[in-house]
């Protein structure tokens, strides 16, 4: 397993507890430390960083520099908001389009790892490559487009329940298996909600490519990187109805 680099920004060194920094070594993860935002953006250009724990009143203009700076490099890293007190959770609940998560310094160890995890496995994000390896050896039929909709893989079980070859799939349109059976209104606001990032559910027939029909149970879940604001593709799983 790859280990995993914690970026901790924090006026003073001192400030991180050093029963917590010998835990979270202990635990794999290699930390790097920075007493200003200039200093934490510096590391994010020549370092791999997958957590960035930082100050909200980090030097010299807080948190929030962090947040501009990591968009002005383009780069995609989770920040976790630290701090003494619980007030820095009260901010993430009001900020949370800019922070991962958020633990005080006062929390005992466990939770504060716990927390860490958590907010690493949230903003994990695996290829397009890597979803298709995944989904082909998933026994439900799946789907998989790109964020406008057109067919980059499907798996074996889809192309069971479709009728329709791998290579008369891709490149092509959902609306290839459309049945007609449901009005524009109903693929509009299927359309709808997973741009906006949410996933969607519902009964649909479909058409085979011999030209009979099925009923499945659809549920599409947008494939979405943290922080960011359109999704990359859609992963589909098709679920027959008997």
């Amino acid at each position: 397993m790859k280990t995993k680099t914690l970026l901790i920004a924090l006026g003073t060194y001192s400030a991180f507890p050093a029963p917590l920094m010998r835990i979270l070594k202990r635990s794999g993860f290699r930390l790097l430390f920075a007493k200003d935002a200039d200093t934490a953006l510096a590391l994010c250009t020549i370092q791999t960083i997958d957590l960035i724990l930082v100050d909200l009143f980090l030097p010299p203009y807080g948190a929030y520099a962090i947040v501009q700076g990591l968009r002005s490099l383009d780069a995609c890293v989770p920040l976790m908001l630290i701090g003494p007190t619980n007030s820095v959770c009260e901010t993430y609940r009001k900020e949370k389009e800019n922070f991962a998560g958020c633990i005080t310094l006062s929390d005992p160890e466990d939770i504060v790892l716990k927390a860490i995890r958590n907010c690493l496995w949230k903003s994990s994000a695996y290829s397009m490559e890597e979803v298709t390896q995944l989904i082909e050896v998933a026994a439900q039929p799946m789907t998989l487009t790109d964020a406008s909709g057109i067919i980059c893989y499907t798996n074996s079980e889809f192309q069971k329940l479709s009728g329709y070859y791998l290579d008369q799939l891709v490149g092509e349109n959902p609306r290839l298996w459309k049945s007609g059976m449901q009005p524009s209104s109903f693929y509009e606001s299927m359309w709808k909600t997973i741009q906006c990032g949410r996933s969607w559910t519902g009964r649909v027939i479909n058409r085979r490519k011999v030209g009979s029909n099925y009923s499945a149970q659809m549920f599409i879940k947008p494939l979405q990187d943290l922080y960011q604001t359109s999704p990359r593709g859609f992963l589909a799983i098709h679920t027959p109805i008997d």
